[in-house]
């Protein structure tokens, strides 16, 4: 599979609020982060075709916007957050605020050149979504497990999350 490169790279800082989208070096814009947000930012992009959206992985923030961006035939990319943090300390970027870290997600693409995620189905985003919570709850009954072990009183251990 080759990678393709495109004329425009729009990085998106996504965060619970708001979206937070460098263009380019001089221009950066602030969305919503629900539907009328991401119908403003299609909107904004002015050469569909040859722009791909970057967007940092957010442990799930960034879900909603990447569906609506594949159901909209828009190019787009989701990237480590930690690969785009060593690239921007590489960078001497060391100050970290959404506009700046709109700024280096673009140009951690525009150095990297990211596959762009392929459309998935209404099935497949369905899955993704059960597999996510189910990690999730797994995750949270480790650790329930973890604050059990220090519970010393026996009336406070009988709250305890069934095995």
């Amino acid at each position: 599979m080759t990678k393709i490169a495109y004329q425009f790279n729009i990085g998106i800082d996504v965060s619970k609020q708001k979206l937070d989208v460098s263009y380019n070096d001089k221009e950066i814009a602030v969305f919503d982060n629900s539907t009328k947000g991401f119908k403003q930012l299609v909107k904004s992009i002015k050469n569909k075709k040859s722009t791909r959206i970057v967007i940092e992985a957010t442990g799930g923030y960034e879900r909603p916007l990447a569906h609506f961006l594949q159901d909209q035939n828009i190019s787009m990319s989701i990237v480590n957050a930690k690969r785009v943090r060593d690239f921007a300390k590489v960078l001497g970027r060391l100050a970290k605020t959404d506009e700046i870290d709109s700024q280096v997600i673009r140009l951690f693409t525009q150095t990297i050149n990211p596959h762009v995620m392929e459309p998935r189905s209404e099935s497949q985003q369905s899955l993704d979504s059960l597999v996510h919570r189910r990690d999730q709850l797994v995750k949270q009954r480790a650790m329930e497990k973890q604050h059990l072990e220090t519970v010393v009183d026996k009336d406070a251990k009988r709250f305890h999350v069934q095995q």
